[in-house]
């Protein structure tokens, strides 16, 4: 319960913030590298008809959510999805000395 309140309380702080912005629409139009690179992520995803990490929706029907750790813990290997490839590849190394988030469980 704590956590969807939480949930609740962070997406409308998003929503205020992005409404003080102005306009809150998405533009008609995508910019051209926006349009050539979603074109080129289509493309490579036409192999793949279906992928978990894709393809999974975020809410479950008894509200828990579902998500995926890029970086697991005491590992400095931030791994992404490549679509075209269908399987998970590494990134990026995070630096040793990127500060570290405390993750506590309620």
């Amino acid at each position: 319960m704590r956590m969807r309140v939480l949930i609740a309380v962070v997406l409308a702080a998003m929503v205020s913030a992005a409404a003080a912005q102005g306009d809150l629409r998405a533009p008609a139009t995508l910019p051209a590298l926006g349009t050539s690179q979603f074109a080129k992520s289509l493309e490579v995803a036409r192999a793949h008809a279906t992928h978990v990490w894709r393809d999974t929706p975020p809410l479950n029907a008894d509200g828990t959510v579902n998500g995926y750790v890029e970086i697991a813990r005491g590992d400095r290997r931030k791994w992404e999805f490549d679509i075209g490839a269908n399987r998970r590849a590494i990134d990026r190394t995070m630096p040793e000395d990127l500060g570290k988030v405390s993750i506590r469980r309620s």
